[in-house]
This record gives C-alpha cells, structure tokens and sequence, in this order.
C-alpha cells in the first residue's frame, strides 16, 4: 500500500517549498519534519514541482533503501 501523501494547498507544491524554505532561515527544518510525519505516520509521500519524493523515519525503510541497489531517473 502506498504511504499516505501530504497534501499541497497551491499548485506544484509551492506552499510546501516555501515552508522548508522559511523554516530552514528560522532553524526550525527538522521541526517542520518531525510535524508532517506527526500528521501521516512513519513514512510519507509529497510531490514538488511535479516530482514525487518519499520521506521515512521507519528504521525498516531505511535500511531496505540503504541495502538496495537502485537507479535515479534522469
């Protein structure tokens, strides 16, 4: 089953940018993470400018990403 997915309130992520953004100048980024998988759970799904990305703080994600060999999309 996919990870829940955090929803963006403007096109493209925008609102979702300029919050990392803002909380990165005020010191508060982690903060800001720890809150979104407060709201979804361990791991979670968010799209910016049109490019799925996935966070996790579930060690058994982790280290299934870390022990697998895989290619970027060009």
């Amino acid at each position: 089953m996919p990870p829940p997915r955090l929803k963006n309130q403007r096109p493209f992520g925008i609102d979702r940018l300029e919050q990392i953004f803002r909380a990165d100048s005020e010191s508060r980024l982690m903060e800001l993470f720890l809150f979104h998988f407060r709201q979804t759970g361990k791991t979670l799904e968010h799209k910016f400018l049109g490019v799925k990305a996935y966070g996790t703080v579930e060690p058994a994600n982790l280290e299934a990403i870390l022990s697998t060999s895989f290619k970027g999309t060009e």
